[in-house]
């Protein structure tokens, strides 16, 4: 923290950067959560804290401004009073949601509490890619950006394997090992680490020009392997599919050789780790569920005609978001603000009707999003997004230069990755999960969503007067 604290007071931006592997360990056990009996003072939070004063007064002195395109700009603006309006409505709707949470014996909460975790706690996250946002504003302070990124996914990374290595060796089972120790010892649940470590094999692909010619190589493809196993380790498979996603498309439009690569990977992963072999074919083949637990599914629905267990292969989605959809449909254009699955009713519903008590939230951010925005936030968040994926589309088939190429692949497998892992978990609110996400977003708003400079207007020449 100190070392940090006295980067910042000299450059804002280098102390953000170096400051960023805290969010691998700021939810550890060991880590302090709290200093002088205060909650939320921890590091994290104080660091936070000390670089927006740093930033607010070197700002005019090294040039930190806004420059992102308009058009993003304002959608950006538009996506978070989206988000403001959801949770107000949530607030102003507090006792439905302490009613659904005492239902299921979860504590109920205050509205300061409430105010605290959806409003500060959920805003804080976007903080870092704002600042980013602002602050790279030249190849160098990219390629920092890029090393700080870097750093966290590795280090989030080597904590996951060497917490799963019983279960990556075959002697415990993969899933449930993730579910029980990740989000205990590490403090990310295993779907957004999935996320996490699927994007940061790639984004490790793309930094080559972040480093020195003579070790780019290995840091580049040393760390695509880390993350690689590190995603697998995480048992995620809506991660697993994203990784895969994300290869195939980079492969079409660029990197040929990767269509090579991901099949051989593929093999040798499953051949390797008999953990990942079991996660990956769950419910294809014979399962552990009871009889029980098998005759209920089979009432949902949930086996299809050729015995798949289909619950156990969506982990229990199947059967949920049919419920969600009937829910949404109801209120189709703004939905019923956040929180919308408690605040309805659908989590009681699950418990009574079905016995299911592991779903607070639709485990789809599109339908999360549909729920407690309606179509309106489908329709401008979704634009959001397209805009950066059609801008980082561009910038890779066809980039101007090396930093421009590296934060556009950067860019593109992060969203690529987090877009289709949202099908299956995440969540378009900010959350911790996602704050390298929002940090390469704030890198796409600074390098590849630049405002384009007005052209100067040619001065009109002066009619000579006839004499």
């Amino acid at each position: 923290m100190i070392v940090v604290a006295a980067m910042a007071s000299r450059n804002w931006y280098r102390g953000l950067c170096f400051m960023l592997p805290l969010l691998a360990v700021l939810e550890r056990p060991d880590m302090p959560r709290e200093m002088l009996g205060i909650g939320g003072v921890n590091p994290f939070n104080i660091m936070l804290g000390f670089v927006l004063v740093c930033w607010f007064v070197q700002r005019r002195r090294d040039g930190s401004r806004w420059q992102a395109d308009p058009k993003i700009s304002r959608l950006l603006v538009v996506y978070m009073l989206i988000l403001a309006v959801s949770t107000f409505r949530a607030f102003l709707d507090l006792g439905s949601l302490n009613g659904a949470y005492a239902y299921i014996g979860r504590s109920t909460i205050s509205s300061t509490t409430f105010f605290i975790e959806a409003v500060i706690n959920t805003g804080k996250w976007l903080i870092p890619g704002m600042l980013i946002a602002v602050g790279a504003n030249s190849k160098e302070r990219v390629r920092l950006a890029v090393v700080g990124i870097l750093l966290t996914g590795a280090l989030l990374s080597l904590q996951v394997i060497a917490k799963m290595m019983p279960a990556l060796i075959g002697g415990q089972d993969l899933a449930d090992r993730a579910l029980r120790v990740l989000d205990r010892d590490l403090g990310y649940h295993r779907v957004d680490l999935a996320a996490i470590t699927a994007s940061m094999a790639w984004a490790f692909l793309a930094a080559g020009p972040a480093f020195n010619r003579v070790i780019a190589p290995a840091v580049t493809i040393g760390g695509f392997l880390l993350c690689t196993l590190a995603m697998a380790a995480t048992g995620g498979r809506a991660g697993m599919l994203s990784w895969i996603m994300c290869a195939l498309a980079l492969g079409f439009l660029k990197w040929r050789k990767i269509l090579i690569l991901v099949p051989v990977v593929a093999i040798l992963a499953l051949a390797v780790v008999p953990g990942l072999r079991d996660r990956v074919f769950e419910g294809f083949g014979e399962d552990d569920a009871s009889a029980e637990q098998m005759e209920r599914r089979a009432s949902m629905g949930a086996i299809d005609e050729s015995g798949r267990d289909r619950y156990a292969i969506t982990s229990g989605r199947v059967v949920v978001w049919p419920m969600v959809i009937e829910q949404a449909n109801k209120s189709p254009a703004v939905g019923f603000g956040r929180e919308a699955m408690q605040r309805t009713g659908i989590v009681a519903r699950l418990r009574d009707e079905l016995n299911i008590t592991s779903f607070g939230h639709p485990h789809n951010a599109y339908l999360q999003l549909y729920i407690d925005t309606g179509l309106v936030g489908i329709v401008f968040v979704g634009w959001f997004f397209w805009l950066l994926v059609r801008r980082s589309l561009k910038a890779f088939a066809d980039p101007p230069d090396k930093t421009t190429f590296m934060v556009a692949t950067m860019s593109l497998s992060f969203l690529i990755i987090n877009l289709t892992a949202a099908l299956g978990s995440q969540s378009f609110y900010p959350k911790q999960g996602a704050t390298l996400f929002w940090i390469v977003i704030g890198l796409s708003l600074s390098q590849l969503m630049r405002r384009q400079p007005v052209p100067a207007t040619p001065a009109t020449p002066q009619r000579q007067l006839i004499r």
